[in-house]
């Protein structure tokens, strides 16, 4: 984290994933400069759009893992359905096997 401070003005800087987050505040005309609540009010603001970030950033995980997740249960249902196609198929020559050494005798 980072102050910057110049006439009248303080300017927080955070880094977060590969971005500057900025803070600013700005004194008004009217009242008497003071460093020091410039940078309590700049890196508030600074926290709030790191808070801002981090929640959009979450959502978009989110959306990506539930579209990971989708993906994964379609494969699993199109596995599922093809070891049910194979046990078929296994039963089915097993029971033509059978017949077939039946006929044998």
């Amino acid at each position: 984290m980072k102050f910057y401070v110049a006439k009248n003005k303080v300017i927080c800087v955070i880094r977060y994933a590969g971005r500057n987050i900025r803070g600013i505040a700005k004194c008004s005309p009217q009242d008497k400069f003071d460093e020091e609540i410039g940078k309590k009010l700049a890196h508030l603001r600074c926290e709030e759009k790191l808070a801002n970030a981090k929640y959009n950033y979450a959502v978009l995980e989110a959306e990506r893992l539930d579209k990971e997740l989708e993906e994964l249960q379609t494969r699993c249902n199109k596995a599922w359905a093809r070891e049910e196609e194979l046990y078929s198929d296994v039963e089915e020559a097993t029971w033509n096997l059978k017949n077939y050494i039946k006929s044998l005798d």
